[in-house]
């Protein structure tokens, strides 16, 4: 098994700013993060992922308590923490620079070799064209997945 998918979730009280940040950050962290993985997939496999194939990393409103540790979930290997989230204001690069710098540092942390790797190969390939490459991707899949609901499909 290898790691296949690298996630940066937001949960909060204020559902319209969660979804705002899920949809504006996360998402194109998510295919950013596919991008830096691409070609990769054998370095992110070894007895230390078996049976872990998402990396989940789960920011909360300061109004909740996170678990502040790295466990492993079924097939989830996953931290959750508490964020100021008005920390990541400012324009679209730069919310999904300062997700990708702060998973980084989270990754560095977790006991797991493989995810404290893709932390390290995220920091290398952090550039603002293949940031603006992910948001791009990540808006394209949004309003295809809309106008598949739109079309009842």
């Amino acid at each position: 098994m290898a790691i296949r998918e690298v996630r940066l979730n937001f949960f909060g009280s204020d559902s319209t700013n969660i979804r705002e940040l899920n949809g504006a950050i996360g998402q194109p962290f998510t295919w950013f993060m596919d991008g830096v993985m691409r070609g990769r997939f054998k370095m992110y496999s070894g007895i230390e992922v078996k049976g872990v194939n998402i990396v989940n990393c789960n920011l909360m409103d300061v109004e909740f308590e996170g678990s502040y540790q790295w466990e492993t979930l079924l097939n989830t290997h996953q931290i959750e923490l508490p964020l100021e989230l008005k920390m990541l204001q400012g324009d679209r690069i730069s919310q999904i620079t300062k997700g990708i710098e702060f998973f980084c540092q989270v990754a560095a942390k977790s006991p797991i070799p493989q995810v404290k790797l893709i932390g390290a190969h995220a920091l290398e390939s952090m550039k603002s064209n293949r940031i603006e490459e992910a948001i791009e991707k990540a808006d394209e899949y949004y309003a295809f997945t809309l106008e598949q609901h739109r079309l009842g499909t």
